[in-house]
């Protein structure tokens, strides 16, 4: 069973997840998959925007990760 966390353990345990998640699309080469470049350039932006880790954090929670 889960133990319980406060909504700050919460916010910072979502936060780590959220920048694994980014480190691990950032060190990767997919830039060469997206075409032309103007996407390209769409889809790196939208991480340094930041936000929308929710999803990806809850699946780590799902996982246990």
């Amino acid at each position: 069973m889960a133990s319980e966390m406060s909504l700050e353990e919460f916010k910072t345990a979502l936060e780590e997840r959220r920048q694994r998640v980014y480190r691990y699309l950032r060190a990767g080469d997919y830039a060469r998959y997206f075409r032309p470049s103007h996407v390209c350039d769409a889809v790196f932006s939208y991480l340094d925007h930041g936000g929308k880790g929710l999803r990806p954090g809850i699946l780590f929670f799902a996982c246990g990760a």
